[in-house]
C-alpha cells in the first residue's frame, strides 16, 4: 500500500469512493453534492489530504481530508 498527499488527479477517485459509501453516511447524493466537492477542492488545494493507494492495481483504497 502506499499513502500520499492526494492531488486533484485524485479527485475521480474520491468522488467514486463517495458514491460508493454515501449510504453509510446516510447521504445518497454525497457524490453530486455541491458542499462536498468544494470540501474536496478545499482540501486538495491546501494538501490536507491523504490518499490510500493498492500497489498492485493502483486501486484507491481510502482517501481521508483533514485540517
Amino acid at each position: 500500500m502506499l499513502i500520499r498527499w492526494a492531488t486533484q488527479k485524485d479527485k475521480p477517485a474520491w468522488i467514486e469512493l463517495a458514491d460508493n459509501v454515501a449510504s453509510i453516511f446516510g447521504n445518497p447524493t454525497m457524490s453530486t453534492d455541491k458542499d462536498f466537492h468544494n470540501y474536496m477542492d478545499g482540501k486538495l488545494s491546501k494538501f490536507e489530504a491523504l490518499i490510500a493507494i493498492d500497489r498492485m492495481s493502483g486501486k484507491c483504497l481510502g482517501i481521508i481530508g483533514f485540517s
